[in-house]
């Protein structure tokens, strides 16, 4: 339980509390408080008609606050999962949904001012406190939840603390701090105050973190919000064509016996696109394809996998948000002095564009030495024809485990950072599409990402060939075999 986790560290600052908990709508927990039949309300939200309200009981021995906000709330509107007719952010249809709120809650004025932002100035709930056409008031969120199912209202009013993983979110609203409340001039206040400040200073991720342990699989964050005119589209193209680089294993490879594309990229995408509900057909980019070629032939529709630097502000594609953070490094032989300010050679592979660009107008000191693919580069390295080869972490962590390439390691040393995403034509269809997408990403959940990357990188290590053994101990066996010649 969020607030108990919440109690509970406070506590390891004052360990002579005790907690006993009493449940209860909140206008009879706000009236036990006023009489100190309990001590704490817990996520009591700031309003200008609670401060004044506040204010008017504060004089006649009413309540106070913490001076410290203890995490954020959101207001959101749920509906079924199986309701085909609401949207998110569908402002015109909301206004005349049936919507069930918590008896006086601030949720029906922070929707009321939510919709006369942006759907019609002039919308008002004329009485925020009796049922009428589209609005229904609840005692608790389990008799909301009850009428939503028993289809007595389309949708129910709640908050980012609720939680939530068998219902649709159709509109976020509000977003406004809360606090901890007690009676006017209570004891308890100031020590939860100073509480408050030493966990800030402890541990400046607390609420973040206890927020993610109890709600990072809610529908909040489990489930694209696509709007009607995205969820349209989605269904009348339930297939799309993506292209992908063939030859940067583990992030992306074309498997040139099977034709089989497989890695980190192609998986994530995989996903993206089943978050869409449409199904992915992977057609893999020709070997030193250009990414705008790819798209202006009409090959395929995106590419995933692009390094989103290289397309952000170009108006003629429209890219994702991110959907993966890597990092570029350098390798080198060993005991190789790499200095930035330096004049080293650097090998790149021919297709990787930006990173060509990118050393070209960042250190002009750089000689860069182009080549046919990664293991060409690395190969260059080895052969002394370049100092260092510059790639992504993942595909040279990869690439080191041949005994070929013992000589070689990676330097410590931060360079950049890679964001990959995926790429389109900018034009109506595909800005609807990567909206889409990113809504999507947005919902994907960390810890599937992680497996993803584990599965293809840490559970695939390189395996050594015939041809790899024999080039680590050639003169080993050179040697065995003249030895059996002169017997």
């Amino acid at each position: 339980m969020y607030m108990a986790d919440y109690l509970n560290e406070l506590k390891k600052y004052h360990p002579q509390w005790e907690f006993e908990f009493v449940e209860g709508d909140w206008s009879n927990l706000l009236l036990l408080l006023r009489e100190k039949k309990i001590d704490l309300l817990c996520s009591a939200r700031y309003s200008a008609a609670r401060v004044g309200a506040y204010d008017e009981a504060a004089q006649k021995g009413g309540y106070c606050y913490s001076a410290k906000p203890i995490g954020q709330l959101q207001g959101l509107l749920y509906t079924n999962e199986a309701n085909s007719d609401l949207y998110y952010n569908d402002y015109k249809k909301l206004a005349t949904t049936t919507i069930g709120f918590l008896k006086g809650s601030l949720n029906i004025e922070l929707f009321e001012q939510f919709m006369q932002t942006y759907y019609e100035p002039d919308y008002t709930i004329a009485d925020k406190n009796t049922n009428s056409k589209y609005i229904k008031l609840y005692e608790n969120e389990t008799a909301m939840t009850t009428a939503l199912e028993a289809g007595e209202i389309e949708a129910l009013a709640t908050e980012n603390l609720s939680y939530h993983d068998d219902l649709r979110i159709i509109a976020k609203y509000g977003c406004v701090p809360f606090y901890f409340m007690s009676y006017y001039e209570s004891d308890l206040m100031p020590e939860i105050d100073s509480a408050l400040s030493a966990i800030k200073a402890d541990n400046y991720y607390f609420k973040t973190e206890l927020y993610q342990k109890y709600y990072a699989t809610s529908a909040m964050h489990q489930s694209p919000l696509f709007t009607r005119e995205e969820a349209d589209y989605l269904k009348s193209n339930p297939q799309i064509t993506v292209g992908f680089l063939p030859d940067r294993f583990p992030l992306s490879h074309l498997d040139r016996k099977t034709g089989e594309l497989t890695g980190v990229n192609e998986d994530i995408a995989e996903l993206i696109f089943e978050f869409c509900g449409i199904s992915l057909q992977m057609t893999p980019l020709d070997f030193w394809e250009k990414t705008a070629d790819a798209l202006a032939s009409g090959k395929c529709a995106l590419v995933a996998g692009v390094i989103y630097e290289n397309f952000d502000g170009n108006s003629d594609v429209v890219v994702s948000n991110p959907f993966m953070t890597s990092n570029l490094v350098v390798a080198s032989k060993r005991g190789m002095a790499y200095d930035q300010t330096g004049k080293h050679t650097i090998a790149i592979n021919k297709s990787f564009e930006f990173l060509q660009k990118y050393i070209a107008e960042k250190y002009p000191n750089f000689q860069i030495l182009i080549t046919d693919s990664v293991e060409a580069s690395v190969q260059a390295v080895l052969d002394g024809k370049a100092d260092v080869i510059m790639q992504n972490a993942y595909v040279l962590n990869y690439l080191l485990q041949n005994p070929r390439y013992d000589s070689l390691q990676i330097i410590p040393t931060e360079f950049l950072t890679e964001h990959s995403a995926i790429v389109g034509l900018n034009h109506d269809t595909n800005q609807l599409l990567i909206s889409a997408v990113n809504k999507a990403i947005v919902a994907l959940p960390q810890e599937k990402i992680d497996q993803i990357i584990n599965a293809n990188t840490i559970a695939q290590p390189y395996v050594a060939n015939t041809s790899d053994f024999i080039y680590k101990y050639h003169a080993c066996l050179h040697g065995m075999k003249v030895g059996v010649s002169s017997d």
